[in-house]
């Protein structure tokens, strides 16, 4: 049986009708699992572990866990411990703020602390905030396992303790890289997004939006690999692309900041009227690193400064006058930045503008052509046909992390695997997507459909509709904005909602269209409201071929009625855009047949 030390987890449940919310705090030391069914709240600082002991936090795809205000609540995954937080595309794991406004600060953040190695004295360091030790001491283990984090969003969050002491998004404090981290979104943090101190985790697939501080942050010895990092910053408060320190205190401590980097999108805020965007890559302290296929486009002090005598001379081979391979930012391109460089070598034995242009003799200054990448609410940051992006890459090592693409920057052509699990208006929609529009008759409940992923309904790209009142959802839940009451969350692509506007109106909704891994579930009994995806009219009978025989009942926002039992078939088609009521004489759960699109 699992020892439990300082109990201090205190568990209050607060019942719903459809779910449960359970507030967590203190220490937790038993191993606990977080389901998509309820929701969670931190209670000022929620600490996984004791330190010493293993206790493993397990989080189901889709669960949200809200950060409460009130108490600056956060998240601490200890040394020893873990948390498996593997989430999907369709169902993210969402921390998010407990407030009905959400902002920046409004809670602390995620943290892990791991026993790899750092270049601080004695191998371990507090963390800020007080989040605990991290760090391997005298005898690091640079392949501890602190755990998965895949397809995970943190919005809203870096609670400043004090001037100088904020939390970040998600901090890896001494991080093995023995731990998976794939597919993470940090949000409208006030602090850093992400930011490495010390240690050796790898990282794939990461997004930060809207963050005050700075994107990419490493200090301590960090050396781990990362790819297809995007960085997109808004005007009203930014700073650096990436920071970069091996140590403050001792620039030549070691074991030296190395990390490996491939495929980075960075793009700054900068216009004429502001001057919140800085620096795109800001190499400093005596940091070492290798960057590759980076895009710094549109920063407002500069695209690349480097800082500190010890950074320039650890990059530099006197013997033979050219770069050691210590430092390099080669085959990237820099773009529509106030400046290229700072001009400032710091007496260094070479200048900025020759380590971006002769020294890394790879890199170009040509328009990346971007799609879209500075819309803060559809971005796409894949390269137009015709980008010097496309095929002036160079490849990665095949080495089992690194992903083997010729490209430059975070996303190849016609990709976006952003779409369906970053928040919503952030991760724009594929090249594929289609619009759908849906006339609304007002002061009357009309039932719509969703073609996109799950997704936060109070965002404005979901429900934009002029004289919206409200919106219900088959479970009973409301989205009710003249009250505040939002008991339905995220709205789900196979689900059916009515919708009350105050006038007549088009709604569009654009998005991907849903196969035939669409899934519905239907409860039997009461009416499950459902909404069909597909291109055009289907036929009803074949539309719901895989349940027919369990069907009692379909009806349509007009009233139309297909009831097989008494011989009404008013209803014979469906409508995309449309939702509809269905009763079933069962529970039963079916696919939508792709072919009938």
């Amino acid at each position: 049986m699992r020892r439990i030390s300082l109990f201090v987890l205190a568990v209050l449940i607060l019942a719903t009708a459809a779910s449960a919310q359970i507030v967590l705090q203190g220490t937790i030391t038993q191993d606990m699992t977080l389901t998509s069914n309820n929701t969670y709240l931190l209670r000022g600082g929620v600490f996984v572990g004791d330190d010493v002991n293993e206790t493993i936090l397990e989080i189901e795809p889709g669960t949200v866990i809200y950060g409460e205000a009130a108490t600056y609540g956060m998240l601490v995954i200890r040394r020893n411990s873990k948390i498996i937080a593997n989430g999907n595309a369709n169902a993210p794991i969402v921390f998010t703020s407990d407030q009905v406004n959400p902002s920046r600060s409004d809670w602390g953040g995620l943290i892990i602390n791991g026993l790899a190695h750092l270049n601080v004295p004695g191998g371990e360091a507090f963390g800020e905030g007080s989040t605990g030790l991290y760090g391997g001491g005298t005898n690091p283990n640079d392949a501890d396992d602190s755990g998965i984090l895949r397809y995970v969003r943190v919005e809203y969050a870096g609670r400043e303790i004090s001037p100088d002491n904020e939390l970040n998004g998600i901090a890896f404090q001494g991080v093995g890289n023995g731990t998976i981290v794939e597919y993470c979104q940090v949000h409208m943090n006030k602090d850093d997004a992400f930011e490495w101190f010390g240690g050796s985790v790898n990282a794939k697939y990461l997004y930060a939006t809207g963050n005050a501080d700075d994107t990419f942050d490493w200090t301590e010895g960090w050396n781990g690999k990362g790819q297809f990092f995007i960085c997109q910053q808004y005007e009203d408060d930014c700073d650096q692309g990436i920071e970069a320190d091996n140590n403050g205190e001792n620039n030549d401590a070691t074991p030296r900041a190395h990390p490996t980097l491939y495929n980075l999108t960075l793009v700054g805020a900068w216009n004429q009227d502001n001057g919140e965007s800085d620096i795109g890559m800001l190499l400093r302290e005596g940091t070492a690193g290798n960057i590759y296929n980076a895009i710094v486009y549109n920063f407002g002090e500069a695209a690349l400064d480097i800082d500190q005598l010890a950074t320039f001379e650890n990059a530099w081979d006197y013997n033979n006058n050219q770069l050691n391979g210590e430092l390099t930012v080669d085959y990237s391109i820099w773009y529509s930045n106030y400046a290229e460089t700072t001009n400032d070598n710091d007496g260094g034995p070479f200048t900025e503008e020759d380590f971006l242009h002769t020294l890394n003799a790879n890199n170009l200054f040509n328009d990346p052509m971007l799609t879209n990448p500075t819309n803060p609410l559809n971005p796409s940051y894949a390269p137009q046909a015709g980008s010097p992006a496309i095929g002036n890459g160079f490849v990665a090592p095949n080495d089992g992390f690194f992903s083997q693409v010729d490209y430059i920057g975070a996303m190849a052509p016609d990709e976006n695997w952003l779409f369906g699990w970053t928040t919503p208006g952030t991760g724009g929609f594929p090249p594929d997507a289609v619009t759908q529009t849906t006339s609304l008759v007002g002061n009357r409940f009309e039932l719509v459909s969703l073609y996109v992923s799950p997704l936060d309904l109070a965002a404005t790209s979901i429900f934009d509709i002029d004289g919206l009142q409200i919106v219900l959802a088959d479970n009973g839940g409301i989205f009710w904005p003249a009250f505040n009451i939002n008991t339905i969350g995220n709205v789900n692509p196979t689900e059916g909602y009515k919708v009350f506007i105050d006038a007549d109106a088009d709604w569009e909704n654009t998005g991907a269209l849903l196969g035939e891994d669409a899934t519905y579930d239907l409860v039997a009994g009461p009416w499950n409201f459902v909404g069909f995806p597909f291109a055009g009219p289907v036929d009803l009978e074949t539309a719901l071929s895989d349940i027919l025989s369990h069907v009692v009942a379909v009806q349509d926002d007009d009233g139309n009625l297909y009831w097989p039992g008494v011989g009404i078939y008013d209803l014979t088609t469906l409508q995309p855009g449309a939702g509809y009521q269905i009763i079933v004489d069962q529970n039963v759960s079916f696919n939508f047949n792709d072919g009938v699109q």
